[in-house]
């Protein structure tokens, strides 16, 4: 029993550390990476989603968390490819609203 509390008092700590680490990668991505082809923007926008992810986890259930990292992830994704449409990403968010009351709890 004591073990397992001490396993899961590791892996929450190590989050927080993974978490940082991404965080700074990103940062440093961002300053001195030009996003000039759509496999570094496509790096960027999948460390920025793992970001997220790992922050999400902290205030939501299991379910929030992976409709709000989806739609984070479709939605930075169409805007790298397409660019900001606003039609679209509430065409998007309607979407993943209308899939996240089909999943059953």
């Amino acid at each position: 029993m004591k073990r397992t509390r001490h396993i899961r008092h590791h892996l929450a700590d190590s989050k927080i550390g993974v978490l940082f680490i991404l965080v700074g990668v990103a940062f440093a991505m961002l300053w001195f990476v030009p996003p000039t082809t759509f496999l570094i923007q496509l790096a960027g926008v999948l460390l920025i989603a793992i970001c997220v992810l790992l922050i999400l986890t902290y205030f939501f259930s299991l379910r929030t968390t992976a409709i709000l990292s989806l739609f984070f992830v479709l939605f930075l994704t169409l805007n790298t490819l397409v660019g900001f449409d606003l039609i679209n990403t509430l065409l998007l968010f309607s979407f993943i609203m209308a899939v996240s009351r089909l999943i059953p709890r």
